[in-house]
């Protein structure tokens, strides 16, 4: 099929607002909207980014220019002066109102004359901090000297063996093996 090359700008115009009016209203895809109208679909994407429909929201003035710091005797290039808090507030509060207006990142920190990194930096330090959770905190009791008395020493067989008795483990990660049922007992009852 034969497709007619279209030079006149106001056809463009009205091809792309066509397909874009159909697009919101769920008729179908680009690619298929614009193949309906007799264009592909790379010709209306480059004419919606050329002809944009909908103008653009007005662009923020520039910040004023920073001045450069000296350099030192040393010969090294001067830097930029490192701006202020109050400064560093003001610049992310006007990024995040031009993201509010549909600003990407990069467009917004460009318009306002700042680095994305540096955006994201003093978002981050500006951010509250995390809520924390309460964290339940348990303590060891002093276990009196008859009751340490009724526990036999530990035996010297490192892997643990159900033939030498049982094993308390404390909360706080102390370890006793080798306890007879009724060992195990008192040294319970002597710690609660």
């Amino acid at each position: 099929m034969s497709r007619r090359r279209i030079t006149n700008p106001a056809e463009r115009r009205a091809i792309v607002a066509e397909v874009l009016r159909r697009y919101a209203a769920g008729e179908g895809t680009y690619r298929a909207l614009s193949a309906q109208l007799g264009v592909r679909e790379n010709e209306f994407q480059y004419w919606r980014r050329l002809y944009p429909a909908q103008p653009e929201a007005p662009r923020p003035p520039a910040p004023p220019a920073i001045e450069a710091v000296p350099a030192k005797a040393s010969g090294l290039k001067p830097r930029l002066a490192a701006y202020p808090p109050a400064e560093r507030e003001r610049l992310r509060l006007e990024v995040e109102r031009l993201r509010a207006l549909g600003y990407s990142t990069e467009r917004a920190c460009q318009a306002v004359g700042i680095a994305p990194d540096s955006y994201r930096r003093w978002r981050d330090a500006a951010a509250p901090a995390a809520a924390m959770r309460p964290v339940e905190v348990t303590a060891l009791v002093p276990v009196p000297p008859q009751a340490l008395s009724l526990v036999p020493p530990r035996p010297a067989v490192e892997a643990p063996d159900l033939a030498l008795g049982l094993a308390l483990v404390a909360p706080g990660g102390y370890r006793v093996e080798g306890l007879s049922v009724a060992t195990a007992a008192a040294l319970l009852k002597a710690l609660s």
